[in-house]
């Protein structure tokens, strides 16, 4: 395992993704579209012949999060680990990505933490998993009310970006816990009527470095509570259909600092509700 792993738990850092192939017109591909959202690009179309491109290891793709992590934070190897033309479909209108047209653009890499959701509570085990073939990777954009859909995979040994999907977060099916979480994260009313009482807890003694498990009544949650990104949201899923699931995990971390907390609700009786929260 990389030591600058993009998983929950493990996470250490990342940086950006080219998103500028998502345009927010009528979804026709065009020069304003791809620059859309470079507003905090510091580099832009990848000049391929500037230098010869270098392969990395292989190890870079026995697993998805270290290939990730290299895609994210590498432009080169990002450029050159795209399906060229590129499908990319905005609000149901198919159009393709040429290699030149392609931009690379930080995301939230000066983001002082950021959000990872995942639809399995072993979803550490996904990440570990070698075999996993297929990645789906979503960044929702709450401000924008706006989805985009990375979709990876391995092929002949390694990863690739392999299509882009534009759209309206009302247009996906997880929509529900998407309203949820941007309320859960912006409404401390709302927030406190949606835990558990009580509710697990699991930290760490800075001391002994020993796991401390217990419960927390509902009203302690101010006290222990992390800092909660409410603009962006990445939801990242393994393997091509998920069941409907009644969990969610979220995970907060810190960039600087690579420190985690994990976040998990479930939804019964009519309602989604935070019901464990174990510092990382």
């Amino acid at each position: 395992m990389m030591k600058h792993s993009v998983f929950f738990l493990l996470a250490t850092t990342t940086a950006a993704i080219a998103f500028t192939a998502c345009g927010h017109n009528d979804g026709r591909l065009s020069g304003n579209d791809l620059a859309a959202d470079s507003v905090k690009a510091d580099t832009n179309n990848v000049d391929f012949e500037e230098e010869p491109y270098v392969e990395p290891s292989r190890h870079v793709d026995v697993l998805f999060e270290d290939f990730l992590y290299t895609f994210l934070t590498d432009a080169k190897f990002q450029a050159h680990r795209i399906a060229y033309p590129l499908p990319r479909t905005h609000n149901g209108r198919k159009e393709m990505v040429a290699k030149g047209q392609w931009t690379y653009t930080p995301l939230y890499a000066n983001d002082d933490s950021y959000v990872l959701m995942f639809d399995q509570t072993n979803a550490d085990v996904s990440a570990q998993d070698s075999t996993s073939k297929h990645v789906t990777l979503e960044w929702c954009d709450f401000d924008a009310q706006t989805s985009r859909q990375f979709v990876f995979d391995k092929m002949d040994g390694k990863w690739l970006l392999t299509g882009l999907v534009c759209d309206s977060l009302n247009h996906r099916s997880d929509n529900g816990f998407y309203t949820f979480f941007h309320r859960f994260a912006t409404d401390s009313l709302f927030r406190q009527q949606h835990i558990s009482n009580p509710f697990a807890f699991k930290t760490i003694d800075t001391d002994s470095y020993q796991a401390i498990d217990g419960v927390l009544d509902a009203e302690q949650w101010p006290d222990f509570a992390p800092d909660i990104p409410a603009g962006h949201l990445t939801h990242i899923a393994y393997g091509r259909r998920h069941p409907a699931s009644h969990t969610r995990t979220i995970v907060i971390t810190g960039a600087d600092t690579g420190a985690s907390c994990a976040l998990r609700f479930r939804y019964q009786r009519g309602k989604w509700t935070l019901y464990s929260m174990e510092d990382v």
